[in-house]
């Protein structure tokens, strides 16, 4: 198996009592993601079997924030991540990471083979994706490819990328700047929450306030937003790319038009 990065150089690992050859004398940095201590140690053990990835670091958390510090200490290029459910609370982190500044890049990984969780890694920030029946040697193509500033991509997930692009461009993106305009620094905070998924006493825990405060946000956000439903919150937020602080001692969130 030829993976290809820059340079001429080559490396030989061996897996499972085979050689491998790796070409091209790039080093990649690799953070790995996963909750589970035993697919986090099996995973970055097998990585490490090839010449051209350095796993610096593993993590069990999802935390964006937490992450992000990961990231900068250890110099990461890439961040392997896998989605462990199907809870969307591995997208929001996603999301947020991709916000916050840094070099390092994220595949997704251990997605079911579905177009909808597919779509929503790759519009969550991923600049790289891998099914459950991707296999290693695959998985490590990627790394590669999105370390190179490229994307791997079937056919398949090329095409409905194109039909959800022009699905948008046909709807026209809505003008959502006067709109944020109108919103105070405390609505922005529960906005960013919201899209989280937390629920209004968690809200409230998290920034200090009373229960009833924040439904008066709420309310409020709806009106200002021309929205119906909290759920449509939460759609806002992730359709300009909302990236939620958490407290009240951060600096507000930022946005992505």
């Amino acid at each position: 198996m030829k993976i290809s990065s820059a340079g001429n150089n080559h490396h030989v690992s061996t897996l499972g009592g085979s050689q491998l050859q790796v070409e091209g004398s790039g080093l990649v940095r690799v953070l790995v993601v996963e909750r589970d201590r035993i697919l986090r140690d099996a995973l970055a053990a097998v990585l490490s079997k090839f010449g051209t990835i350095q796993v610096v670091h593993c993590a069990g958390i999802s935390d964006a924030y937490a992450l992000h510090q990961d990231i900068e200490q250890h110099g990461v290029d890439i961040v392997v991540f896998r989605k462990y459910s199907q809870e969307d609370t591995a997208n929001a982190c996603v999301r947020t990471l991709k916000r916050l500044r840094h070099e390092a890049l994220i595949i997704v990984i251990g997605l079911a083979d579905d177009d909808g969780e597919i779509l929503a890694a790759i519009e969550a920030g991923a600049s790289g994706i891998a099914t459950d029946a991707t296999s290693v040697a695959e998985l490590v193509d990627n790394i590669h490819a999105v370390a190179d500033g490229k994307t791997i991509c079937s056919p398949r997930i090329s095409g409905l990328l194109f039909s959800r692009f022009a699905d948008r461009s046909a709807r026209g993106e809505p003008e959502v700047e006067p709109k944020i305009a109108r919103l105070t620094r405390r609505e922005r905070q529960v906005i960013g929450l919201v899209e989280q998924g937390l629920t209004n006493k968690e809200i409230a825990t998290r920034l200090r306030i009373e229960v009833q405060t924040v439904k008066n946000h709420v309310h409020n956000i709806l009106e200002k937003l021309d929205l119906k439903r909290r759920m449509e919150v939460a759609r806002f937020a992730r359709t300009i790319g909302w990236v939620d602080t958490g407290t009240s001692t951060r600096s507000s969130p930022t946005f992505n038009f």
